[in-house]
């Protein structure tokens, strides 16, 4: 009986750890370089490449977008939903993981995080890291 404790224990605190999170991502690679907004229901499970309405693209061939320094925003397309950032000019020379911003989607308020540059996704030659990460506040 103690082991079905334990087991549902974790299972309701892995639940309680999972958390709606936002990333901008700069891709680079053979095709040009380019830059998302990837929303994730969870996560901490977010390492992969999102699906159409998870995501929304900022694409360039010479360039990532600019996310520092002013607010700015990004709907995405399929449900319409909107995220809107305001994220410090001087964001990447903070240390990893300092909160540099704040951003939202009309439905919760996050704060914005400098992230390790770790790859969420490859493509095709193409590398997708997290710049930044955003956990509802």
């Amino acid at each position: 009986m103690q082991f079905k404790s334990i087991a549902f224990l974790s299972t309701l605190i892995a639940g309680a750890l999972a958390a709606e999170g936002v990333h901008l991502v700069n891709c680079d690679g053979p095709a040009g370089e380019g830059s998302y907004v990837v929303y994730c229901a969870d996560d901490s499970n977010c390492n992969h490449l999102p699906t159409g309405p998870n995501e929304c693209e900022f694409r360039s061939e010479t360039t990532y977008h600019q996310w520092e320094g002013s607010s700015q925003s990004c709907q995405f397309g399929q449900t319409g939903v909107s995220f809107s950032w305001n994220i410090q000019s001087n964001a990447q020379s903070q240390p990893t993981y300092s909160r540099v911003g704040t951003g939202s989607n009309g439905f919760h308020t996050f704060n914005i995080f400098k992230d390790d540059q770790h790859t969420m996704w490859s493509l095709s030659g193409q590398n997708c890291k997290s710049v930044y990460y955003s956990l509802v506040a």
